[in-house]
């Protein structure tokens, strides 16, 4: 357990991914780490520092590692990072017009 000044800073999922581990975002135990699938996610990018690309292969890992026949994880993957990519595109295309 790491101290609250220090638990972002020092948690081992920083290191995870460079590691070669696959990472996928997840609430073990919401009502224990007070914590919500989207919360899990925003806290990727606010506390750990991971990036829209880190996120992008995250969910990836996620699809890859479902319990599902490959037909549907093809057609999933296609589809869910599709529309990722559209998504980042459109936040960039809206971040430019901002600056």
């Amino acid at each position: 357990t790491l101290p609250p000044e220090r638990w972002a800073q020092d948690h081992p999922i920083r290191r995870m991914p460079g590691l070669g581990l696959r990472v996928h975002p997840n609430t073990d135990d919401p009502t224990l780490h007070h914590v919500n699938p989207t919360g899990t996610w925003r806290m990727m990018v606010q506390d750990f520092g991971f990036d829209l690309p880190a996120l992008r292969g995250f969910m990836a890992n996620g699809l890859d590692a479902a319990w599902i026949d490959d037909g549907t994880r093809r057609a999933w993957r296609a589809e869910h990072l599709a529309a990722f990519d559209a998504l980042c595109a459109r936040h960039q295309a809206g971040a430019g017009q901002q600056a």
